[in-house]
């Protein structure tokens, strides 16, 4: 099922005439919904580029079958926290810094039932403590749990996505988080408190695979496939 959709930028917006790939956003123009990041992971070069970001690798992964034949490979993390991608911009600086929405959109299959940490964000690499300050999403039995945390204000919640390949849009908005699985909206709150560029700053990381907590890290175990990031919120429509 194709999902159409527009995004917040002008006073009016025409759909674009050809829709991009299912469950995607779509954009009237570049300059309306910027693609940040765009991993497609179908093979070696599209794990360390992907659109106007790069990721360094820390640790090991390896590239496997997608959802079916026809959707190419999917990275797969074997769960240690070490096994990771760190993403920048194409220069190497921060790929969020300066950003008040964005949208990330991603395929996933979790091969446990523990925590997985898909995506994580935060103002520098150190190991999260109170006051905590990120963002990121997480699976975890069946559910994945978005978070946007800002000084002890927090936006926190569970959406089910089951066991299988789910496809999974995270809107961070200026005063909303809203998480759509399979292009179905299932949950949005408010915390107009917790402004992205308020809790990122202006030299923040973003993995794809690990989370900063304790000193070893939470990792992912599993597959993500098609994983992007675009400067813009996404609308109900």
């Amino acid at each position: 099922m194709n999902k159409r959709a527009m995004w917040k930028r002008g006073l009016a917006l025409a759909l674009s005439a050809a829709m991009i790939s299912p469950f995607l956003p779509a954009a009237a123009s570049a300059e309306e919904a910027a693609l940040l990041a765009d991993f497609t992971f179908d093979d070696e070069a599209s794990v360390l580029t992907g659109g106007n970001a790069k990721a360094t690798v820390n640790g090991s992964y390896s590239l496997t079958d997608s959802k079916d034949a026809a959707s190419g490979k999917a990275l797969y993390l074997d769960g240690n926290a070490s096994n990771y991608l760190a993403v920048t911009d194409a220069d190497g600086n921060s790929l969020l810094a300066g950003k008040k929405e964005i949208t990330i959109s991603y395929d996933a299959k979790p091969d446990r039932t523990a925590t997985n940490w898909v995506f994580y964000a935060a103002p520098d690499t150190r190991n999260q403590a109170s006051p905590e300050y990120y963002i990121g999403a997480f699976a975890n039995s069946g559910n994945t749990k978005v978070e946007r945390y800002k000084n002890g204000r927090t936006v926190s919640f569970t959406t089910a996505t089951g066991t299988d390949w789910t496809h999974v849009d995270i809107v961070f908005g200026e005063t909303a988080t809203t998480a759509y699985v399979n292009g179905v909206k299932k949950e949005s709150v408010e915390n107009s408190s917790s402004a992205l560029t308020d809790i990122l700053g202006d030299s923040g990381i973003l993995y794809i695979g690990r989370a900063n907590w304790t000193s070893s890290g939470e990792g992912y175990k599993g597959w993500i496939d098609n994983f992007k990031i675009y400067d813009g919120a996404l609308t109900d429509e």
